[in-house]
Order: structure tokens, then C-alpha cells, then sequence
């Protein structure tokens, strides 16, 4: 069993299907969103499809513990908008949220910011702290 947030290129290469190249992409990816939750976040690395991540699935695990979070809190926009689940328009609206109303005392908060569907607040609560 492979744990994603800790293998290197040479330990994802030992993976049906997954060569160099989508070794580099994997780990990029892992970089840009601080880690990975969920295995299947593998489907969002550029050219991964449903055969070579079903080849691959039951080989790898994901520790969210390796996660790298960020306190909503204290963010500075730029560190925001540099992860992939933050889109510059969102991540405006929170900071001009968190600036007229306060910090965050829970993150469900994130929410009242506006322009949040519930699928991108699924995926980016696990990188967030308070």
C-alpha cells in the first residue's frame, strides 16, 4: 500500500500505469493543494481517467493527517488564492467577509461569504483551520 502524501516519484512509478510523467503531475498537484484527503482526488490530476485510477485505487491510501491547513482566520489572500479550491472571486468575498463581520468561529461560516457551492465546501474544508 502506497500512501500518497508521503511517496516520492520513484514510489508512485511502481504503480500500473503511472509513469514519470504523471508521477511529476501527481506530486505537483499534491504540492499545489497541500496534500491529499482523499485518494480520489487523484482524478484531478491533468490526464488521470476513471481505467488508470481503477488500476491504481486499491494500491494507495491518503492520510489526511499530512495535509498541509490554513487558518481562515489569519490568510493573507495571495496564500489563498495559490490553492486550486480557492478562486480568486471566493477567496475575495471571504477575506471582505472576515474583515466586516469578524473571525470564523466555525467553518460552516465560510458558507454566509457567498458564491460557495456545497461540492467546492466539501473539498476544501479539510485544508482549512480556525
Amino acid at each position: 500500500m502506497l500512501e500518497l502524501n508521503t511517496a516520492d516519484s520513484l514510489d508512485l512509478q511502481q504503480l500500473k500505469g503511472i509513469g514519470p510523467g504523471y508521477a511529476r503531475r501527481i506530486i505537483a498537484w499534491r504540492e499545489k493543494l497541500g496534500g491529499f484527503y482523499d485518494k480520489r482526488q487523484l482524478l484531478e490530476v491533468y490526464g488521470m481517467d476513471t481505467l488508470r485510477f481503477g488500476w491504481i485505487s486499491s494500491h494507495v491510501t491518503a492520510d489526511p493527517q499530512y495535509i498541509k491547513r490554513m487558518n481562515i482566520n489569519v490568510v493573507a489572500l495571495k496564500e489563498l488564492i495559490r490553492h486550486p479550491y480557492f478562486p480568486f472571486p471566493l477567496s475575495k468575498r471571504i477575506i471582505l467577509h472576515r474583515h466586516q463581520k469578524g473571525p470564523f468561529r466555525i467553518v460552516d461560516e465560510l458558507k454566509e461569504a457567498g458564491g460557495l457551492s456545497d461540492s467546492l465546501f466539501r473539498r476544501m474544508v479539510p485544508y482549512l483551520d480556525l
